[in-house]
C-alpha cells in the first residue's frame, strides 16, 4: 500500500477544521452523514478530492409496506339439524266452541304392542246431552277404554249427558296395533247448549208456647206470655197470634179476642208477645192461643194440660 503524501494529510486536516469552525450546523451535518451512509453500507463513497468531503446522499429510509390483511373466511354453515319425525296431522288442534275437545297419542309404538290415548273433554260453557263419538283406526284392534264405550263395529260412543262449566273429564282408550304405518284417531263432539237458574222449595213450620200464673184474684191483671218460633226451612211471614180468652175472661181493651201481630220470622228465629186479661167472676178458666202465617198455615196449639187459672 502507498503511503499519503504528508502535505496532503496537511491539506485535508486543515480543510476539516476549517469547516468545522465556518458552520456549525455543517459539522452537524457532516458528522451525520457519515454515519448514516455508514450504516446503509455507502463508506466506500466517502473519497478525498480537491481538500473536500462528498457526502454520498443517504438512500431514501425504506418503510415496510403496509400488511395485506389477511383474506377473511366465511364462517361455514351450520349443518342442518336432523329432522325429528312429525307426528302432526290434519285436525290435530283442540277443538273449540262450548265443548273445547282434544286427543293426545303416544309419538309411535311398537308392532303388536297396546297403547292408551287420551280425549280430553272441558266444556267452556254449560252443555246438556254431550256425546263422543270415535272410530277405530284401520290397522289397529279395540282393547277398552274408561269408561266403557258403546262399541258398533269400529265406531265408539260415549254419552257424558251433561257438564257444567269448568268441568272436565277424561276417556282413556286402549288400542292394540295390528299393522305398521300410521294411526290416526279422530274424536268428535255433539252437545245442546244449556240454561238454568234454580229456587229453593222450604217450609214454615210455627210452634207457639204460653205461659202464666195458676191463680188470680177476681178483676185483677192476669199477663199471659207467649213464644211463636219458627221451626221450618222457609220464612214465615206476616204472622199473627190470636188468643181466645173464655167466658168469665175479658182482655184490657174489654174483648174476649185478642189479636197479635208479630211479623216475619226466618227460619230459627222466635218472637215473644203478651196479653193482658183479667177475671170478670170465680172460677177456674183455661185458655189456649193459635199462631198462624199465610205460607205456614194455621197450626192450632192446645196446651196439655191447659193453662187454666183460678179466680
Amino acid at each position: 500500500m502507498m503511503k499519503m503524501p504528508s502535505k496532503l494529510a496537511v491539506t485535508i486536516a486543515i480543510t476539516l477544521l476549517a469547516a468545522c469552525s465556518t458552520d456549525h450546523h455543517t459539522t452537524r451535518t457532516a458528522d451525520v452523514a457519515p454515519k448514516r451512509a455508514y450504516e446503509a453500507g455507502m463508506a466506500d463513497n466517502w473519497m478525498s478530492q480537491r481538500g473536500g468531503v462528498q457526502v454520498a446522499e443517504a438512500p431514501p429510509e425504506r418503510r415496510p409496506a403496509p400488511a395485506k390483511p389477511a383474506p377473511t373466511r366465511a364462517a361455514p354453515a351450520p349443518a342442518p339439524a336432523p329432522q325429528a319425525r312429525s307426528s302432526a296431522v290434519g285436525c290435530s288442534d283442540p277443538a273449540v266452541g262450548p265443548v273445547p275437545t282434544s286427543i293426545v297419542m303416544p309419538h309411535d309404538v311398537s308392532f303388536g304392542q297396546e297403547f292408551s290415548y287420551d280425549i280430553n273433554v272441558a266444556p267452556s260453557a254449560c252443555v246438556g246431552n254431550v256425546v263422543i263419538r270415535d272410530t277405530v283406526p284401520a290397522g289397529a284392534t279395540f282393547v277398552r277404554s274408561q269408561p266403557a264405550a258403546e262399541q258398533e263395529g269400529d265406531r265408539l260412543r260415549w254419552t257424558l249427558g251433561d257438564m257444567d262449566k269448568g268441568q272436565s273429564t277424561t276417556i282413556r282408550v286402549t288400542l292394540r296395533a295390528d299393522k305398521e304405518g300410521t294411526l290416526v284417531s279422530c274424536a268428535t263432539v255433539s252437545a245442546d247448549p244449556r240454561s238454568c237458574a234454580q229456587t229453593f222449595v222450604g217450609r214454615p213450620q210455627l210452634a207457639l208456647q204460653k205461659t202464666g200464673p195458676e191463680t188470680a184474684i177476681v178483676g185483677a191483671q192476669i199477663v199471659y206470655t207467649m213464644t211463636v218460633a219458627n221451626r221450618g226451612t222457609l220464612a214465615a211471614h206476616n204472622v199473627v197470634v190470636v188468643d181466645e180468652l173464655p167466658e168469665g175472661m175479658i182482655s184490657s181493651i174489654d174483648t174476649r179476642r185478642a189479636t197479635l201481630e208479630v211479623g216475619d220470622l226466618a227460619p230459627g228465629e222466635s218472637k215473644t208477645v203478651s196479653i193482658t186479661v183479667k177475671g170478670t167472676q170465680r172460677g177456674k178458666f183455661c185458655n189456649g192461643a193459635t199462631a198462624s202465617s199465610p205460607n205456614a198455615g194455621k197450626p192450632r196449639l192446645r196446651l196439655a194440660p191447659p193453662l187454666c187459672n183460678r179466680a
